[in-house]
């Protein structure tokens, strides 16, 4: 069953200048998706749409079955959780600071004490930092309070608009970590980020969106397998659009020149899949003079859908 479903969601401003444009987005229920893209791709406006915190200008977006144009009765099934140091009271210790937002939700009196401590303890925040002012928080500490007041509602779906931003090393890598943890207990999560890593290290299914479209959907281990390599092949500069006639654009990844009459393609392609890719080259009548095989990554293959 799918958790999220949008069908051409569009997001326009004066109705012409275009945040968003025909993103199609179907989201497994448990799976942690990821949505990748640079700055100002559209990511953000993404996730406040799906969010219900800005209105779409076309499209259609249904979470757990249900219609986004009747928010009030998604918004207690949802929460968000953003990075950055916004959105926490710098006098409110953590506890505090979830209590709050338990109040906001209006949840049950008598296991309030018990859920709150279990989601301080579930993101790692020892006891002996629930009672400290968050403004004495480190930026790690901030967003795993971040994170359990994402949870303080029972969401079956959170969205995460890039939660590692500002962090140190080892904060990206522990809230990598948590948000395996809560994917694990069932919910499901839309990670945005413009960090490879962080979606290659969290996410089953990927979206790439550049200055407001996407760029298509992937599943990360079938990308592992048809785009484990990049295959180098130096050839005539006269015969760059055969080349390009055979491939198709999406898996070059650069041309570049090497000299006056030559240049080196860069293409991506999987490592079972490079004698073949040669072989059909050869038989396109691409006259190659030199190759060489390097393994690829997810970041070379963003680059060549962005570039």
């Amino acid at each position: 069953m799918l958790a999220i479903e949008g069908h051409k969601i569009s997001k326009s401003y004066r109705g012409q200048d275009f945040a968003l444009r025909d993103i199609d987005l179907h989201v497994k229920q448990g799976e942690c998706y990821g949505v990748l893209g640079r700055n100002g791709a559209g990511k953000s406006t993404l996730i406040k749409i799906l969010s219900t915190q800005l209105p779409k200008s076309a499209g259609t977006v249904s979470i757990l079955g249900m219609a986004i144009n009747k928010p009030g009765r998604i918004r207690g099934k949802i929460n968000i959780v953003n990075g950055g140091e916004h959105g926490l009271y710098p006098w409110l210790s953590g506890y505090e600071t979830l209590d709050y937002f338990y109040h906001l939700y209006r949840m049950k009196e008598v296991s309030r004490k018990r859920h709150i401590e279990h989601l301080l303890t579930l993101v790692g925040l020892e006891p002996n930092c629930w009672h400290r002012p968050t403004h004495k928080y480190s930026k790690g500490m901030k967003q795993r309070l971040h994170i359990a007041r994402g949870l303080v509602n029972h969401p079956e779906v959170v969205f995460m608009d890039e939660p590692t931003i500002g962090l140190d090393v080892e904060g990206v890598e522990s809230t990598r970590q948590l948000i395996k943890d809560i994917c694990g207990l069932g919910k499901t999560i839309v990670l945005t980020s413009h960090n490879i890593i962080d979606i290659e290290r969290s996410c089953n299914n990927i979206q790439i969106i550049d200055q407001g479209i996407s760029k298509g959907c992937f599943n990360l281990s079938d990308l592992a397998e048809q785009y484990s390599a990049v295959l180098h092949v130096r050839v005539d500069a006269s015969q760059i659009s055969a080349v390009e006639q055979l491939l198709g654009a999406g898996s070059i990844l650069e041309i570049a020149p090497c000299s006056s009459s030559c240049v080196t393609i860069k293409i991506a392609t999987g490592q079972s899949s490079v004698f073949s890719l040669l072989e059909a080259l050869h038989r396109s009548q691409v006259c190659i003079a030199h190759y060489t095989v390097e393994n690829c990554s997810l970041e070379h293959f963003y680059l060549s859908q962005v570039s």
